[in-house]
C-alpha cells in the first residue's frame, strides 16, 4: 500500500529531475499550509500531500482557498501518477512560457 510518504519521495525525486526546486513548506504558528513549495522557471506551485484516496483536512482546505484569494492554486498529490501528472504540467509550462518573460 502507497503512504503519502511514499508518494512525497516520488513527487521531490521527479521534480528535481525536470531541474526544478521542492521545498517542505513549515510556517510555524500557521496550520494547513501545503506540504511543498516548487519552483521553476520564474514560478512557484503550491503542492497538498495525501494518502491515496484522502480528502485534505479543513485547516488544508481552507488556507487553499486564502492561497486562491492570492491568485494561487493548491495542486492535490495523492498518488505516483498524480504527481506524474503534475511534473508533466510543471513542464509543459515551461515549454509554453519559452521565449516570454517570466516577470511581471
Amino acid at each position: 500500500m502507497t503512504i503519502e510518504r511514499d508518494v512525497e519521495n516520488f513527487l521531490v525525486t521527479r521534480v528535481k529531475r525536470i531541474g526544478a526546486e521542492c521545498f517542505k513548506w513549515t510556517a510555524p504558528g500557521v496550520r494547513g499550509v501545503p506540504d511543498r513549495l516548487v519552483i521553476y522557471a520564474g514560478r512557484i506551485w503550491f503542492v497538498e500531500l495525501q494518502q491515496p484516496g484522502k480528502k485534505p483536512r479543513m485547516n488544508q482546505v481552507m488556507m487553499h482557498k486564502r492561497l486562491a484569494r492570492q491568485g494561487f492554486k493548491v495542486n492535490i498529490v495523492d498518488s505516483k501518477i498524480a504527481a506524474s501528472e503534475f511534473v508533466e504540467e510543471v513542464k509543459s509550462w515551461k515549454q509554453n512560457s519559452e521565449g516570454t518573460s517570466n516577470t511581471p
